[in-house]
């Protein structure tokens, strides 16, 4: 799997849930990750929402021989803001890190309070650089969110809010800028339940799809032969391809959450499974002032 794929592709279908909250929404969230039959990671979830900030923490890891064959063996993202009056987030502080191909990464973002990204760091060694290196983002488009709190803002989602209404969102990973669309069907599907998850019922099926407005990767040039041509398709960039969510209203009605996804990697499709979730809420204590 492409390790840009958790934070803007299989973490996408992770949480989504009310958008005015006037208590602490704590959200404990597990799934699982299937790839070709084969359980290859489990990612636990943790997201906090509060009137005046929002915090989420995802760690992920890897199972078994997929550790091997993939490449990947623990990634660990989380992310803090603030919310303003009229419900709109600022990311502060977003990172990530991890282990992959046996080597540890670490990048962060740090914001001012106008959501101007002031830093980027990457620690990453110098052949997945050489690898990965990417066209400049002009000025004009590093702005934007980060990944993870793209996830945020479909967890604050109001559930008055019409689900088959269309979304965008700007997304800026310090590396490359996007345009995130979702659209979501307005007619449920019946969910059953499955040996990865007992949680069924009806659902909504919601398609994100990325268009990339700035950093190219950068790659060697390929003979565009008949065999090129015919491949096109399959070679396509995961992240211009869709994420397919299925949501569903649990906890009374009162969140949106997907409890089936198919997300796209270079090495195919991966199924995900939400398997276990257990929701809190406490009341926000008032402020005192002498």
């Amino acid at each position: 799997m492409n390790s840009k794929i958790p934070p803007i592709g299989a973490a996408l279908f992770l949480l989504i849930v009310q958008g005015s909250y006037a208590s602490v929404e704590r959200i404990e969230a597990t799934y699982k990750f299937i790839w070709k039959g084969m359980h290859v990671s489990t990612a636990e979830t943790i997201t906090e929402l509060r009137p005046e900030s929002y915090s989420l923490n995802i760690d992920m890891r890897m199972r078994g021989l997929a550790k091997m064959f993939m490449g990947g063996e623990k990634l660990a993202f989380s992310v803090y803001g603030d919310v303003d009056e009229n419900g709109n987030i600022t990311p502060r502080e977003f990172e990530t890190s991890g282990q992959w191909k046996g080597n540890p990464y670490r990048e962060a973002l740090s914001y001012n309070s106008s959501g101007d990204l002031m830093a980027f760091v990457q620690e990453r060694s110098a052949k997945w650089k050489a690898k990965n290196r990417r066209q400049p983002v002009p000025k004009t488009l590093q702005r934007g969110i980060d990944p993870v709190s793209l996830l945020v803002e479909l967890i604050r989602r109001p559930v008055r809010q019409p689900l088959a209404l269309n979304t965008s969102f700007k997304v800026y990973d310090g590396e490359a800028a996007y345009d995130w669309s979702m659209q979501c069907d307005e007619k449920p599907v019946e969910i059953k339940k499955s040996k990865r998850s007992e949680l069924s019922g009806l659902a909504h099926l919601c398609t994100l799809k990325p268009k990339l407005l700035a950093g190219e990767r950068v790659g060697k040039s390929v003979p565009r032969t008949s065999t090129h041509r015919r491949n096109k398709k399959a070679e396509k960039p995961a992240s211009q391809q869709v994420v397919k969510v299925w949501m569903k209203l649990v906890a009374g009605g009162s969140f949106w959450m997907p409890i089936r996804a198919l997300v796209p990697s270079k090495k195919g499709p991966v199924r995900v499974y939400l398997s276990s979730i257990v929701t809190r809420t406490a009341a926000v204590e008032p402020a005192y002032f002498e």
